[in-house]
């Protein structure tokens, strides 16, 4: 049900603010230890901020004895924040989040034995849930139209989904496979750098 306002919010959203004054549209990008991209849309009276966005991962690793590994998700969603301008080039912002985000995470270890025995454990999992984050900012005006600063979030995640398991251990060394059902909850601190330009 979540995922439908989610939806909604994209798809009507946008255009009924379209029918408000004093409306700033732009296109922003936030780099941390993931990439974000964002459309901006600034009520200026009023002094709030929304910003649909769209966030996306792909890591990949591979160690002699593991079996490749891989990281990644992506995510959409949408935030609110209040602005407060310090003076005419620095301005402040306070804001929620809420998003649906879709993860997979494979990983595991393969050794190889005596003669033509193999054993290890690898894992593919994939995940899906929301996020809610609450953020503080602060920006400085290069003109009118760019602005550059940093974001810190709090942000908390619920997701849940399913571990597909193979395993092969000693003494049979045959592969076995097995599901393992995942729910994930935590939340953690980030900070990211973000370039705002308004049309």
């Amino acid at each position: 049900m979540m995922k439908k306002y989610l939806i909604l919010l994209f798809v009507a959203g946008i255009p009924s603010l379209s029918f408000a004054e004093n409306l700033k549209y732009g296109l922003s990008a936030a780099i941390g230890s993931f990439y974000e991209f964002r459309v901006p849309i600034e009520l200026t009276e009023a002094g709030i901020l929304v910003e649909p966005y769209i966030a996306h991962m792909n890591r990949k690793t591979k160690e002699s004895d593991d079996a490749p590994s891989k990281y990644g998700f992506n995510e959409a969603g949408v935030s609110v924040s209040k602005l407060f301008n310090s003076t005419n080039k620095i301005y402040s912002q306070v804001g929620l989040e809420i998003g649906y985000k879709q993860e997979i995470d494979d990983n595991g270890y393969i050794n190889k034995n005596s003669g033509d025995d193999v054993s290890g454990k690898v894992s593919k999992g994939k995940y899906k849930g929301y996020t809610i984050a609450t953020k503080v900012g602060i920006f400085y005006k290069l003109n009118d139209n760019i602005h550059f600063g940093v974001e810190s979030k709090l942000k908390y995640e619920s997701i849940k989904g399913k571990d597909n398991i193979s395993r092969s251990e000693f003494p049979d060394y045959e592969w076995t496979k097995s599901v393992s059902d995942v729910d994930k909850t935590g939340s953690e601190i980030f900070t990211q750098i973000v370039l705002r330009s308004f049309f």
